[in-house]
């Protein structure tokens, strides 16, 4: 979601026009910018808590330059949602049916569970070892493409 539909969303909900929807979407805007460039923490009963973080100077490098850079000191804003958001969140995400990962889970088989029995016979009749078949890493991943293009192949006049 972009300002522009953000204000419209905001305007029809409210019942207030457009243009007044805007000014208070800067003033909001203005008032969390003052606040946390004073280093001050803005906290939303239930939405959550704005904080910022100070990055102090730091001098890096630039690999392809073969230089340093200065980097000046800057505010990183932080933001911890609060109850009701997360509990949205949550909501949202069983409605959506959309199983929660981590980065390190493994991705899911290619394989549907229907075709999963031809695939461990065919995975074996291929000469691949058993410990290839559980793995969730790019050789399992590898193995489950040879096998979708294989069928394909067989399935092609």
């Amino acid at each position: 979601m972009n300002r522009q539909e953000l204000v419209e969303l905001i305007a029809a909900e409210t019942g207030d026009t457009k243009a007044s929807t805007e000014r208070h979407l800067d003033a909001f805007i203005k008032a969390v910018t003052e606040t946390l460039a004073a280093g001050e923490r803005l906290s939303l009963a239930g939405f959550g808590h704005f904080h910022a973080t100070l990055v102090r100077r730091r001098v890096g490098w630039n690999p392809n330059a073969g230089t340093s850079v200065n980097y000046p000191p800057t505010l990183r804003v932080n933001f911890k949602p609060g109850s009701k958001l997360k509990a949205a969140l949550v909501d949202a995400a069983e409605a959506m049916d959309t199983p929660t990962t981590s980065p390190d889970s493994p991705p899911p088989s290619l394989i549907p569970e229907d075709q999963r029995a031809d695939f461990l016979a065919w995975a074996r009749e291929s000469g691949y070892d058993e410990s290839y078949f559980n793995r969730r890493d790019s050789k399992s991943r590898q193995l489950e493409e040879d096998y979708l293009e294989a069928r394909k192949d067989q399935s092609r006049p």
